[in-house]
């Protein structure tokens, strides 16, 4: 544990070198080779601060939600039969479908091409005229 202290106070940054010392156990950088790996490791890095990850807006995902429910209905596809056209999971789907997932443009292009419209579709606010139930 001595060494974990040393190797935090000559950088100045404490809470860091726990975590480098678990990396070199991961990349199974042997103990008395630490310090010279650290000092390595150092003299690369760019510190950069923490910020939140980038989602797409609630807006934008429930726009391609409503789209893709609309379109699958018009076509009469059930969300399996969608997946399976598109090679991607059932669940998958119908998680977009609910607005949970943060879609890939790999995904969206493939959904696109199995419902026959273009990826800027699914992105624009459309009108899906459903039957109201009842």
């Amino acid at each position: 544990m001595a060494s974990n202290l040393r190797i935090g106070a000559e950088t100045g940054r404490e809470g860091e070198s726990e975590a480098l010392l678990r990396v070199f156990r991961l990349k199974g950088v042997p103990r008395r080779g630490m310090r010279r790996w650290h000092a390595r490791v150092m003299s690369r890095a760019v510190w950069m601060p923490t910020k939140e990850i980038r989602k797409p807006g609630r807006r934008l995902i429930l726009v391609l939600a409503t789209n893709l429910r609309g379109y699958r209905k018009a076509r009469q596809l059930s969300q399996e039969a969608l997946a399976e056209l598109c090679g991607l999971h059932r669940t998958y789907v119908g998680s977009v479908e609910r607005g949970e997932r943060n879609v890939t443009l790999s995904s969206l292009e493939v959904l696109a091409k199995a419902l026959g419209v273009s990826v800027p579709q699914l992105l624009t606010p459309q009108d899906h005229d459903e039957p109201s139930k009842g």
